[in-house]
């Protein structure tokens, strides 16, 4: 097979996918959009595009959709540049595999959660995850910001936490299974982003979410902390708790 047909094979796959599926309800829901595959001489995808709908405000809604598919395609486009590379010799067989998969990582009577993960594997392998948290009071995405009253740091009061909980946990352990910068790691954790992942779960307790190699070694993965209700309870929103 030419590189040439491998190109072609690969942008038209991309073309069939944009095709719309699933019915209107008045809940939120992730619903598949479109969905990429493809199996030749050792590589492999599939990708997923999912779409959010029922939010109350019709911009979120497209804003996060748009967003959704950007990051699809942008797997899909990933995915094409490294077959082409890895096939240019014709005999040669690779061992690339690229995936996105959409799930619900919380639903309960506070919020609705989807996670959204990319797998790549080619030689080595790598997960990421973004986490859409939605209030089912007022049909919106919420942030961590969100949660928090206006003056609460809210990054410093969490990422002080997940230190100490991360050093406690190495210490039961035995070795350092999470990476503190403050250890000496380089690039090891030192607070969490602004747009962290995360969701609410059924007892009220927010779960932080941390991609592969993020904060810890590869072995645990994609690890997740939750946050005990009394470090945060006197800072939140009355209308969040």
């Amino acid at each position: 097979m030419s590189v040439r047909c491998i190109a072609i094979r690969i942008i038209a796959a991309a073309v069939l996918v944009l095709s719309l599926v699933g019915a209107a309800s008045a809940a939120i829901r992730l619903e598949k959009f479109a969905e990429y595959k493809s199996d030749f001489y050792g590589c492999k995808a599939e990708i997923i595009t999912p779409r959010v709908k029922g939010l109350s405000l019709k911009e979120e809604e497209d804003a996060i959709n748009e967003e959704l598919s950007l990051y699809s395609l942008e797997a899909i486009k990933d995915y094409g540049e490294k077959a082409l590379g890895a096939l240019k010799d014709a005999d040669a067989s690779a061992d690339l595999s690229v995936e996105v998969s959409c799930s619900i990582k919380a639903d309960n009577d506070k919020c609705i959660a989807f996670d959204i993960c990319r797998s790549d594997t080619f030689g080595s392998g790598s997960e990421t995850h973004r986490i859409y948290t939605f209030s089912k009071k007022t049909g919106r995405a919420i942030t961590l910001k969100d949660l928090f009253n206006e003056k609460v740091d809210y990054i410093k009061l969490i990422s002080e936490y997940l230190v100490r909980e991360m050093r406690r946990r190495n210490v039961k352990e035995g070795k350092a299974v999470y990476l503190l910068a403050d250890d000496g790691v380089s690039d090891g954790f030192s607070a969490i982003r602004h747009d962290q992942n995360f969701y609410i779960g059924s007892n009220g307790t927010i779960v932080i979410c941390f991609d592969k190699y993020e904060a810890a070694t590869g072995a645990m993965g994609t690890p997740e902390i939750e946050i005990p209700r009394g470090v945060i309870d006197d800072r939140l929103k009355e209308d969040v708790e």
